[in-house]
C-alpha cells in the first residue's frame, strides 16, 4: 500500500502512464515506422498488482500514445515480462488473413511460471495462443521472462530466459515448438548477493559490432536480491552466441555493470532493428511503495543506442540517449526542472543542480579519476525509506576513459540521466526535490558547452 501520495510533476521526455503503476519494459519492437512499448501493469492502483501488459506507440520515442491493454490476467494467471517477434512469413501458421502476425512471447504466472504466446495481426487486439504453454514449467519456482531474438544465417528463433540463478537457452522453428539447446550459469555471485536470496530476470542476447570488425555477442541480465533492503543490478557480458548457447570470452568477458544507477532495471533490445536500442524502468522495487504517486506510479529511462569501444580495461559498452538536442532547455532557470546540458571537462570538477530550498544534486570526478553522483540532498523528504544502504544516495563508479571529455545532463522533473566519456558511464537515478532545481553551478575543471 502506497505511504505518500502527492504527485510529483510529470517528465516531459521519460515514459510514463496515463494511470497505474508500470514497471518492466516487455516486447520492445520496431515495426512499419513505429516503436512499440509493452510494459508490466496495474492500471487500477498506483501500486503493484495483478499484471496487464501495457501497450503504446512512438514514431521518436519521446511522444508516445496509448494503445489498448494488449494483455490481461486471467485463469491461467498474471501476465508477466516477456518479448515480441513478427513472424515473417506466417511460419507459425497463426494468421488467417494473409498477413504476418506479431507475437507477443510472455510468462503466465499462475499456480506456477511457464511461457506463452499471443498473437495479432492488427498489432492492437491480441488473442492467446489455445495451446498454450509453448515451454512448460520443468519444476522450478523461478522460470520466466523469455526474450526471442535471431541469429543472422541460422534460420531458426532463439529464446533465453531466466531459471533462477541460471539462464536457459532454446531454439524453434515456428515459435510454437521450443528444445533447450543450452544453459548459462553465471560465474560466482553477484555483488551484494552473499548469503541472500537472489534471482535473474529478463535477460537478453543480442550482437554489436566491435571496433574491429568483429561481431560480439552480449548477454544482459538484471538481478535481484530478494532479502531487504533489496538490491538490483543490470550486469552484462561479452562472448560469443554459437546458436545454441552463450559462452563468455575467456579474459575481459564480464560481468559487467551497465548502469551504476539505482534506478535503472529490467532493460531489453527493440526488435526490428539493426542496431542494438535499449529501454528500462526507470525505478526501484526498494521504494515502490514510497514514491509520492497519485495518478501513476513508474516511468521509463530514455531509449539508449549501443555501441562497443575499447578502453584502457577492454572492449565495454557504450549509451547514448535518444534525446535531440533543444526539446529541453540548455539552462536550468529557463523551465524549471527540464535541463539538458552538455559539460566539457579536462580534469578533476564539480556540477551542482539546486535550488533556493537547499536541495541540491551533485555530480564529481575526482583526482583519483572517480565518478561521484550525490542525491543524498535532492530532496527535503526523501523517497527512500530510512534505514537504505549508502548506495542508495551516493554512487560511486570508476572512470573507464582518461583526458578531456564531455558530459551530457538530462534532468526531467522527477529523474536526472547522466552520460559522460562517449556513454562508458551512463547513469539513471530519480531525484523529487520539493521545489524544481532551478539554478547551476560548475567548479574546478570544467565548463557548460555553449
Amino acid at each position: 500500500m502506497r505511504i505518500v501520495s502527492e504527485q510529483q510533476p510529470r517528465p516531459r521526455v521519460h515514459f510514463t502512464p496515463r494511470q497505474g503503476w508500470i514497471n518492466d519494459p516487455n516486447g520492445l519492437i520496431y515495426l512499419t515506422g513505429q516503436y512499440h512499448l509493452f510494459a508490466q501493469h496495474y492500471p487500477h492502483d498506483t501500486s503493484w498488482g495483478a499484471m496487464h501488459w501495457l501497450h503504446a506507440t512512438s514514431d521518436d520515442l519521446i511522444h508516445w500514445h496509448e494503445q489498448p491493454i494488449a494483455l490481461y490476467p486471467n485463469e491461467r494467471g498474471m501476465k508477466f515480462s516477456g518479448s515480441s517477434v513478427l513472424d515473417r512469413g506466417n511460419r507459425s501458421g497463426l494468421s488467417t488473413d494473409g498477413r504476418d502476425p506479431l507475437i507477443l512471447v510472455y510468462t503466465n504466472h499462475g499456480q506456477q511460471e511457464e511461457q506463452a504466446i499471443a498473437w495479432s495481426t492488427d498489432g492492437l487486439a491480441f488473442t492467446e495462443w489455445e495451446k498454450n504453454p509453448i515451454i512448460p514449467n520443468p519444476g522450478l519456482h523461478d522460470f520466466r521472462d523469455p526474450k526471442v531474438f535471431q541469429m543472422p544465417g541460422s534460420g531458426h528463433w532463439h529464446l533465453v530466459l531466466t531459471a533462477g540463478q541460471q539462464l536457459f537457452f532454446y531454439q524453434s522453428a515456428d515459435l510454437l515448438h521450443w528444445h533447450q539447446t543450452g544453459t548459462f550459469v553465471p560465474d560466482g555471485q553477484p555483488s551484494g548477493s552473499e548469503g541472500k536470496n537472489w534471482v535473474l530476470e529478463c535477460p537478453d542476447c543480442f550482437a554489436v559490432p566491435a571496433p574491429d570488425g568483429r561481431v560480439v555477442w552480449v548477454l544482459l541480465l538484471s538481478h535481484m536480491v530478494l532479502d531487504e533492503p533489496r538490491k538490483t543490478e543490470i550486469l552484462y557480458w561479452l562472448g560469443e552466441f554459437d546458436g545454441l548457447t552463450f559462452r563468455p570470452f575467456p579474459s575481459s568477458s564480464g560481468p559487467f555493470l551497465f548502469d551504476p544507477g539505482p534506478d535503472h532495471y529490467a532493460p531489453v533490445t527493440f526488435a526490428g532493428l539493426p542496431e542494438p536500442l535499449t529501454l528500462g524502468w526507470g525505478s526501484n522495487w526498494a521504494y515502490k511503495d514510497t514514491l509520492p504517486c497519485q495518478t501513476y506510479c513508474g516511468q521509463m529511462t530514455l531509449a539508449r543506442r549501443l555501441a562497443l569501444i575499447k578502453t584502457k580495461n577492454g572492449l565495454r559498452l557504450t549509451q547514448e540517449p535518444v534525446l535531440p538536442t533543444g526539446l529541453l532547455p540548455a539552462k536550468p532557470d529557463v523551465m524549471p526542472g527540464q535541463l539538458d546540458v552538455t559539460i566539457e571537462f579536462y580534469g578533476s570538477f564539480s556540477c551542482r543542480l539546486f535550488n533556493a530550498s537547499g536541495e541540491s544534486f551533485v555530480i564529481s570526478l575526482d583526482d583519483n579519476q572517480y565518478w561521484q553522483i550525490d542525491r543524498s540532498h535532492g530532496a527535503s523528504q526523501p523517497f527512500w525509506p530510512s534505514g537504505l544502504p549508502d548506495w542508495y544516495e551516493v554512487i560511486r563508479s570508476p572512470r573507464l576513459a582518461d583526458g578531456p571529455s564531455q558530459m551530457r545532463l538530462v534532468y526531467d522533473q522527477t529523474s536526472i540521466e547522466i552520460f559522460a566519456d562517449q556513454g562508458l558511464l551512463a547513469c539513471h537515478l530519480l531525484v523529487m526535490p520539493g521545489k524544481a532545481f532551478d539554478q547551476l553551478e560548475m567548479a574546478g575543471a570544467a565548463r557548460v558547452q555553449h
